[in-house]
């Protein structure tokens, strides 16, 4: 199982920085329905912190995220990465999956 995480980590990294552009979220699964844009928070804004979070979500059955985790990204953007992520919206789906979001700031 960890295998499996590292090579979708790894394809995520090689690919998913491609397809980021400024602002936006990206996703490697196209089923998403709402993907929330997390708010900047005011302690990173003032040391103008930048970069990516990596988010690592499962996804149930009814289409909600059931748990987050977050795989890299600053320290000072993870929580409002993370909360975002948490309220993200799929189609339902026959059995839990997992997907990756990442937001940049």
């Amino acid at each position: 199982m960890k295998i499996f995480f590292f090579i979708l980590t790894f394809m995520f990294l090689v690919f998913g920085f491609c397809l980021s552009i400024q602002g936006q979220t990206t996703l490697i699964h196209q089923t998403q329905e709402e993907i929330p844009k997390p708010t900047y928070p005011a302690c990173a804004e003032a040391v103008n912190a930048r970069g990516s979070v990596i988010i690592q979500v499962l996804i149930g059955k009814d289409g909600k995220v059931k748990t987050a985790t977050v795989l890299l990204g600053h320290p000072l953007l993870r929580a409002a990465s993370k909360k975002a992520a948490e309220g993200a919206r799929y189609r339902p789906r026959a059995s839990e999956s997992l997907g990756i979001i990442a937001y940049r700031f």
